[in-house]
């Protein structure tokens, strides 16, 4: 099968094949690269405006339960 490859092609064909496909493989593997940094860089920040927003919305659920007891306790009084 080599033989049959290595007649059609001859060797400095076959180089240039074998050549090309490597270096297509590490441009492809560098842009996988690139692409899985630059999602895991933008995920600090994505994360950080989460918490922000989270923050934000405990504190509106703590100021609505805090009101949820008050208008407990005042039933319970009265």
């Amino acid at each position: 099968m080599i033989d049959r490859f290595l007649a059609r092609v001859g060797t400095l064909g076959a180089i240039a094949i074998l050549t090309v496909a490597v270096l297509a493989t590490g441009v492809a593997g560098g842009i996988l690269e690139h692409v899985r940094l630059s999602a895991q860089h933008a995920q600090p920040q994505q994360q950080g405006e989460q918490a922000g927003s989270q923050q934000g919305d405990n504190t509106d659920k703590s100021t609505q339960s805090q009101e949820g007891e008050k208008g407990d306790h005042e039933t319970e009084t009265k």
